[in-house]
């Protein structure tokens, strides 16, 4: 990219159109290359959301006299800020809180069987030890969830 959004520029990009479209190409350059992070995932949509609003802003206060500038650039980067990215960000939510929760799940499950399987040894009147040395614990976390059982949920 040649040329660079700087304010002292802004009054030759207002009565320029092919300086204005300069620009407007560097803009469309910068969403290409945030749309290709993004599709790659190595940007969140959440993220090159930001970036995009961000930079919209700066561009809204620093042209703010020069009309055109500022439309032209929004036009490019505006544009593309659409409700499609609203739903990806939010599936991205719920596909984070859904591996989330799957693992937690996951965690409670192997918890739970540790303690029925503490439960139906201790019945049999196995020592802390031998437990232990069953189920390849430490003696310790064996006494930690023989204390869990007599709590109440």
């Amino acid at each position: 990219m040649n040329s660079g959004l700087y304010e002292k520029d802004f009054a030759e990009y207002e009565s320029n159109e092919e300086r204005l479209d300069a620009l407007k190409k560097e803009y469309a350059v910068i969403m290409e290359c945030l749309d290709a992070l993004a599709e790659s995932k190595e940007l969140s949509y959440y993220y090159k959301k930001i970036i995009v609003e961000m930079s919209a802003n700066v561009v809204e206060n620093l042209a703010a006299k020069y009309d055109r500038v500022r439309e032209g650039v929004k036009s490019v980067m505006g544009g593309k800020v659409l409700n499609y990215e609203a739903k990806t960000i939010y599936q991205e939510g719920v596909d984070k809180g859904m591996r989330e929760g799957k693992r937690e799940g996951e965690q409670i499950g192997r918890e739970q069987k540790l303690r029925d399987q503490i439960q139906r040894k201790l019945a049999k009147r196995q020592s802390v030890d031998q437990i232990a040395d069953a189920l390849e614990e430490s003696p310790d976390r064996i006494r930690n969830l023989i204390c869990k059982l007599s709590l109440p949920d």
